[in-house]
C-alpha cells in the first residue's frame, strides 16, 4: 500500500513505500487510467499529469490501454480491410509488410512506437542492402497503417518522421527512338506485332495492351478504349481488372500506319 494520494486539479499523485511516486487520472470514459511507469520525484509525475490534461482539452488524448494492440496484429487487419485494393497491390501490401515491417517491428505495441525506433528501424533496412526505393515504399506503408491508427483513436500522433522517407528518386528510363520500335516489332511474331505499335504508339501499359477485347477497338474511328488491365498476382493468377489510376479509363487515337496494322490483325486473327 502507499501514501495518501496528493490533491490536485486533475488527477492524483501517490507515493509508494518503493519511494517513487505513481500519478493516475479518471478520463471521459469513467475508468481510471495509471501512467505506464513510476516517477522519481512528485514534481515529475505531476508534470505528466499535466500534459495529459493538455492533450485532453485539445482533444489529441487517446485511450492508452487501446494503444496497446502490437503493430503485426493492427497491421495485418489494416491489409485486409483497406477497401478498394487491386489485387496486386494487395499482394504487394501484403509482401512488403511480411518482408520488411513485422520482423523488425511487428510485436512493438503502437502506444510504445516512436519516432527513434522507426528511424532506426528504416537505418538497418538500407545498411542491409535494401534499395532506397523498397525502403521507401515499406516507410509509406507503414506511415499508412499508422495514420489510420492516429484517426482510430488508438495512437495520438504518427511516429513515421522521417523527412523524405517515403520519396523514391529512380534513375530516368532510358527511351527508345522510333527506328528501333519498328525494328522491335519487325522481330516479334507476327501476330504479335500490333502488341508493340498498340503500346508505344497509343501509350498503353503491358496490362492495358494484353487486356484489350475486340470490343474495345473502334477501327472505323481509329480508336481503342481501355476499359480494364490484366494483372499477375503473387500466385501466378492473371486478373482482369480497372486500370491502375481513374484517369486510366480513356480512348487512345491511333496513328493511321498503326491502325492499318491493326486493322489486318483483327482480318486474320481475331473473329
Amino acid at each position: 500500500m502507499g501514501e495518501r494520494a496528493g490533491r490536485r486539479r486533475f488527477g492524483t499523485v501517490r507515493r509508494l513505500r518503493s519511494g517513487r511516486f505513481q500519478a493516475s487520472y479518471v478520463a471521459a470514459d469513467g475508468q481510471r487510467h495509471n501512467a505506464p511507469e513510476t516517477f522519481a520525484t512528485k514534481g515529475d509525475a505531476g508534470r505528466w499529469l499535466t500534459m495529459v490534461e493538455a492533450s485532453m482539452i485539445r482533444g489529441t488524448w487517446a485511450d492508452p490501454e487501446r494503444g496497446k494492440v502490437s503493430l503485426q496484429d493492427y497491421g495485418q487487419r489494416w491489409i485486409e480491410q483497406r477497401p478498394g485494393l487491386r489485387p496486386r497491390t494487395l499482394d504487394l501490401y501484403r509482401w512488403l509488410f511480411g518482408r520488411y515491417v513485422r520482423p523488425q517491428l511487428g510485436r512493438i505495441r503502437l502506444i510504445d512506437l516512436d519516432p527513434q525506433q522507426v528511424r532506426q528501424w528504416r537505418h538497418e533496412l538500407l545498411a542491409a542492402g535494401v534499395s532506397e526505393s523498397m525502403a521507401a515504399k515499406a516507410y509509406r506503408l507503414l506511415r499508412a497503417v499508422l495514420n489510420t491508427a492516429v484517426e482510430d483513436g488508438l495512437i495520438t500522433k504518427n511516429p513515421c518522421q522521417i523527412r523524405g522517407g517515403g520519396t523514391e528518386s529512380p534513375a530516368e528510363r532510358p527511351t527508345i527512338s522510333v527506328s528501333q520500335v519498328l525494328d522491335l516489332a519487325d522481330r516479334m511474331p507476327e501476330r504479335y506485332r500490333p502488341l508493340v505499335l498498340l503500346a508505344v504508339f497509343g501509350s498503353l501499359r503491358w496490362g492495358e495492351v494484353t487486356g484489350l477485347r475486340r470490343g474495345d477497338i473502334d477501327v472505323e474511328r481509329g480508336t481503342v478504349t481501355v476499359r480494364g488491365a490484366l494483372s499477375e498476382r503473387s500466385t501466378g493468377e492473371i486478373v482482369l481488372g480497372p486500370p491502375k489510376t481513374v484517369p486510366g479509363l480513356r480512348s487512345v487515337t491511333l496513328p493511321a500506319p498503326v491502325l492499318e496494322q491493326l486493322r489486318g490483325h483483327l482480318d486474320t486473327y481475331v473473329e
